[in-house]
């Protein structure tokens, strides 16, 4: 089932997600939600677990699941600091957890900073929505060359929970771990513990 309400190459604009949630005369629709989370990720390129005010924007649009996993993710995260803090600091070396520098809602490389997305197609899957999603990243380059620009592609997953339509998972397409669903979690972390390796074996840049 296709969704109305899509169209190809739509371009979303930039919605305060606490305005949309909480006011309004009508509920948000699985695009609603997805416009203005995405609109936001765009706006503000958050890297790895959303903070501070990434986190107070984001978090009510996310399903109670997404949030137990990403506060799950940051338990994690704040265990591998306390482990080898010191010691990354000692040697100099680069943190290795893997979701640092990623997009947890678009993908890594140069898809985890989007300056653009477009929402393709939109389709019911039982009690989900898919919605596909393109991405832009725009390369600038110095002595007046002109930008290049990059496309990625991603499916963000919605459900109705409490009556109201929230993101529940996001499955990157493309080059760079293609099928990848947020919600399979790092091999790194288990039950909010590091269980990897303290450093990625060489030093910082």
């Amino acid at each position: 089932m296709i969704l109305s309400g899509v169209t190809h190459g739509q371009r979303a604009a930039i919605v305060s997600p606490s305005k949309h949630v909480n006011g309004g005369n009508s509920e948000p629709s699985p695009l609603d939600v997805v416009r203005v989370f995405y609109s936001y990720i765009t706006r503000h390129q958050p890297l790895g677990i959303p903070k501070g005010n990434d986190k107070k924007a984001l978090w009510p649009l996310m399903s109670k699941q997404l949030v137990q996993q990403l506060n799950t993710l940051q338990l994690c995260e704040d265990d591998y600091y306390t482990r080898y803090g010191e010691l990354l600091r000692k040697n100099d070396w680069k943190p290795s957890i893997g979701w640092l520098e990623y997009g947890l809602f678009s993908g890594g490389n140069e898809a985890a900073t989007p300056s653009k997305f477009s929402i393709l197609s939109a389709a019911k899957r039982k009690s989900k929505v898919d919605v596909h999603l393109r991405f832009t990243y725009k390369q600038t380059y110095c002595c007046g060359a002109p930008p290049a620009y990059e496309h990625y592609e991603g499916i963000v997953e919605v459900i109705s929970e409490d009556n109201r339509f929230v993101i529940d998972d996001y499955v990157a397409l493309g080059d760079y771990k293609p099928g990848r669903r947020l919600s399979e979690g790092f091999s790194e972390c288990q039950g909010g513990k590091w269980v990897g390796r303290p450093e990625r074996q060489s030093r910082r840049d």
